[in-house]
């Protein structure tokens, strides 16, 4: 009975993990990376265009639209994103059902003044708009 339940189990934890790793290794999959800057190390998309965030965004919402939406286009999201996306990162609906990237439930965007990768012109503007960074320690191995 016992090997009953415990091979499935198996099976689907090994399905997940190697779901996992294709997130990790398939830069079309994972639309996202990050790149050092003068201010450190941020997010990025796979072109290595820097990614922001809103101060006035609400966690897994955003209000950015319209003009804002024009100056800072979200970072758009495809359906097939929504399952298993890499740790920290998440997909929302925007109000006009387009999907989002997020990180740590934060809405993800870019500049529109920004005209080549590297670039964070967007950082600071109008002192609610900030480049998106990895949290503290990310990508070093642990002692």
């Amino acid at each position: 009975m016992a090997y009953r339940i415990f091979w499935p189990v198996v099976l689907v934890a090994a399905l997940a993990a190697a779901q996992a790793v294709a997130w990790e290794t398939d830069d079309h999959d994972f639309p996202l990376a990050s790149r050092q800057t003068q201010i450190g190390l941020v997010w990025t998309t796979d072109e290595g265009m820097t990614l922001y965030t809103y101060s006035r965004d609400r966690a897994s919402a955003s209000t950015c639209t319209g003009d804002c939406a024009r100056r800072f286009p979200p970072h758009v999201a495809e359906s097939r994103h929504r399952q298993f996306p890499p740790e920290g990162f998440s997909v929302i609906t925007r109000s006009d059902g387009r999907l989002q990237w997020a990180y740590e439930n934060r809405p993800l965007y870019l500049f529109s003044e920004d005209n080549e990768p590297g670039n964070i012109h967007g950082h600071g503007y109008e002192d609610r708009w900030w480049v998106a960074q990895p949290r503290a320690g990310y990508g070093q191995d642990d002692p």
